[in-house]
This record gives C-alpha cells, structure tokens and sequence, in this order.
C-alpha cells in the first residue's frame, strides 16, 4: 500500500459529482456478479499453458472498467456500450504476462505521480487526498491499494507499448507518400454492373428453385433455437437470498417471494439476441450448455439480477422447401445477379482490351445495358454516393494513367471498371505548414498497429 500518497496534502473536496455517475457503472461486473456460485480460485479458462482463476479474471474486469471510467468520465455511460470488456480483461492478462517475461517494472514514486495528475483527485492546491479517498469509497468502491496495483499495472502495459514500438519510425519520403494518400482528390468515370439492376431480369421457375434448394440446403439450416424462462430483481440481498432457493423453489418461488413476474422468450435462434434482454456474449455462453429444466447461474448486469431457466432445447434443423420458398428465391436471385454482374462487366472488360480505342464507357453501357456514371472529386477514406466507402476506387484509381481503364474492382453494388477523370495533388505549401503535426500523428497511428500486431501475435500463443 502507497502509504506516502495517502498521507499526502489535505484540502476541500472537488468532482464528488463523478462518484454519482460512476456509483451505478461499477455494480456491473458482467462475467456473473458478486455471488455467482463459483469459488474465486475455481479455473475459468487458461493462457500460455496456465490457469485462469474467476478471480484473477475479475480483477482484470475490474481494472478495464476503472480505467475507462477514468478515461471517460461523466461519458462512460454512453461508451460502455461499445467497449468488450470481457475481451479487454483477457487482453490485459495477456499483456501483463509478456511484461514480465520482459522484466518490466515501475516503482511506487511513478504510480504516486500518476495518481496526482488525475484530474479527478485534484484541487487549486495540487493533490487532495481526501478527495482521493472519498472517490474511491463511494465512486468506484475500492480500496486505494487496489486502485493502486491497477494503476501500477496500467503504467507497466504503458511501458510495454513503449518498449514494442520503441524501434517505429518514418522517413521524410514516407510522410510525405501519406500525406499525398490522404489529401489528394480523385474523380473518375465508371462502368458498372449493378447488382439490383440484373436482380430485377432474374426470376426462376419453381422448377429452378427446388433444384437450388436441392444442392444447397445446408445453407438454409436454421437454429438450434432456445426458450428461456427467466426473471429480474433489482435489489442484492433479494438476490443473493433468492439464488439460494432457486433449484429448491424453482423461478415461481421467487417471483411469489419478492413480488417479480416469470417471463418467457418465445423460441429464438441461439446465435440471436435474446427477446426482452438483448445480446450478452456471457448469457449466450452460459445458456448453451444447458439440456432442458437446467438454470443458468444467476448473473448480474446493469444494477439488475437474471435468474433464467431454459424451458425448452430444439436442435438445428432444415425446414421444407415449400416454408422457405421465398427465401431460397432470394438467395438464389443474389447469387444469379452476382454471376450475371461478373460475367457482364469481364465481357465489357474484354471488349475494352480488345478495342481501347474504340468510344467510351458510355458507349459499351448502351451496347451492353450496364452503367455509366461519373464521380465527383473524393479521397481515400470518404464515401462515394449510390456506391460506398471510397478506398478500393480510390487506390485502384491512383495507380492510373490517363485513359487508362481498370482491373474489374467488386464493390458492394456491383462490379466496376473505372479511368481517371480529375486527379488534384495536395498543396506543397499546406503539407510543409502541417507537417509536423501531421508526422507526429502518423507515428502515433504506425506504433498503435504495431503494438496490435504484438497483441494478436501474443492471443495466438495464449490459446
């Protein structure tokens, strides 16, 4: 324990306000809550050949959430919702692992000065320690030694970044080239064969449709689906009295018990959200190895308690052709235009080889019914309307000479050929003005997909 930052200066409290809005956020620990059934050194999984405790695990929870609290604050509500922290939490097992194996350490002095510079724990006269320790109690419900080891940990994953990218750098040539690829504008003509264009020539007799149905019924499979049971408490004692009766009294006691009402799913596909509750990678996987009249343990998220029993198991299955007739025509038309596009626009490709010189695209869209359009200026990372993002045409497009036409591109409309039209080169003077700015920005962006490189390297060897 850091008694020293503990001991330090004294003054009036500030952003108490942060402790309401981080009060909700940490009851939520997703991986099953407090009184999950499961002792805390039971294994739940294992990395590089060594086992996982549930309590290792939620301590590594526990530190990603404190951390994107931090990161986020009074925002965190809304980001929540776009951060997997389960996966952040193996992520960091993970990157703590390869930090040892690299002798990586930081000392109590360097999580004393982090924990200063928070914004959270100061006042006008610098640190307050009072502050510090109200936030912690009533905020994040934590002892200061454990936020302590989390931020020396934070500082060690900080480090390890640091010492993996530490060789990342660019030449004058290199920032210049992605300057160029980031600023310059394009447009081009296009020829196109759209997909919701040959759809609408293409309908198949039923004849065709069986015969479709036949050679790919796999693809049609459906399932297996699950019907849950399930309640909702909102109160932890409640909970925690409730999942001692829960295969006792079964979901009904309870609800009797403590005033809830038994709700049913209805049947859906298992890979689907579940109705009433929403998509949980956890319920899904505890939901899964359950046989019929089993309870899932007891799993608290979001303030609330799950009891869920799964009523009823129906295995995956091929339904009769005559109850999908509609979607096997679907799928059979996308794939019919799809082969018809392709085949089109490489005949239309073939014609241009052959004859280059020989009229536009506008005249082999009249001879061949496919489109011919021209874009308006875009680069690289924009968004090209009725056709989408703009990377593939952008970079297909800068590789090009005048009058010169393009490999087929598959877009997500349809297939194109493409020539240059307009080419605008970025200002010299703009890039010698921003270039720094820009230099120092690319090297943070390079060092980050190194470092995610490292990561997926590590994930591989983990399993």
């Amino acid at each position: 324990m850091l008694k020293v930052l503990r001991n330090k200066k004294t003054a009036k409290k500030i952003w108490l306000g942060l402790a309401i809005i981080i009060v909700p956020a940490f009851t939520l620990w997703g991986f099953g809550g407090a009184f999950r059934s499961r002792e805390e050194n039971a294994p739940v999984g294992k990395l590089f050949g060594r086992t996982v405790t549930a309590e290792q695990f939620k301590d590594a929870l526990d530190a990603v959430r404190t951390q994107a609290v931090l990161q986020f604050g009074d925002r965190f509500a809304q980001m929540q919702q776009h951060i997997n922290f389960e996966q952040e939490a193996i992520n960091r097992l993970i990157m703590l692992h390869e930090a040892k194996l690299r002798k990586i350490k930081v000392s109590d002095e360097e999580v004393i000065k982090k924990i200063q510079n928070y914004a959270y724990f100061r006042s006008r006269n610098g640190f307050d320690r009072k502050n510090y320790e109200q936030i912690l109690q009533y905020g994040l419900h934590m002892q200061p030694r454990i936020f302590e080891e989390q931020i020396r940990q934070n500082l060690i994953i900080a480090k390890l970044y640091e010492d993996a990218t530490s060789k990342v750098s660019l030449t004058d040539e290199q920032i210049k080239e992605e300057y160029r690829k980031q600023n310059k504008k394009i447009s081009v003509y296009y020829l196109a064969a759209i997909l919701a264009d040959l759809a609408k020539e293409i309908n198949p007799s039923e004849n065709e449709l069986i015969e479709y149905y036949k050679k790919n019924r796999e693809q049609f499979k459906e399932g297996p689906f699950l019907n849950i049971d399930y309640l909702v408490l909102d109160d932890l004692q409640n909970a925690k009295a409730a999942a001692s009766m829960l295969k006792k009294g079964g979901l009904e006691k309870i609800a009797r018990q403590y005033g809830a009402q038994v709700k049913e799913t209805g049947l859906f596909q298992e890979t689907d959200p579940i109705p009433g509750l929403g998509w949980s990678p956890v319920m899904a996987e505890m939901l899964s190895g359950l046989k019929a009249g089993q309870f899932a343990e007891p799993l608290v998220m979001d303030n609330k308690y799950y009891f869920m029993r799964l009523k009823e198991r129906k295995e995956a299955f091929i339904p009769e052709f005559e109850k999908i007739k509609d979607k096997v025509k679907e799928e059979m038309i996308k794939v019919k235009s799809s082969q018809a596009a392709k085949q089109r626009i490489n005949d239309a490709a073939e014609e241009i080889k052959q004859q280059p010189s020989k009229g536009g695209f506008d005249a082999i869209a009249k001879k061949t019914g496919l489109k011919a359009s021209v874009t308006g200026l875009f680069q690289l990372n924009s968004y090209i309307e009725d056709i989408g993002a703009s990377n593939k045409l952008w970079l297909e497009a800068d590789k090009l000479k005048p009058e010169q036409t393009s490999p087929v591109i598959e877009m997500p409309p349809g297939y194109y050929l493409i020539r240059l039209k307009t080419a605008v080169e970025p200002d010299e003077k703009k890039f010698t003005a921003e270039k720094d700015d820009f230099a120092a920005k690319l090297l943070e962006r390079k060092k980050q997909e190194e470092f995610d490189k490292l990561l997926e390297s590590l994930r591989r060897k983990a399993q």
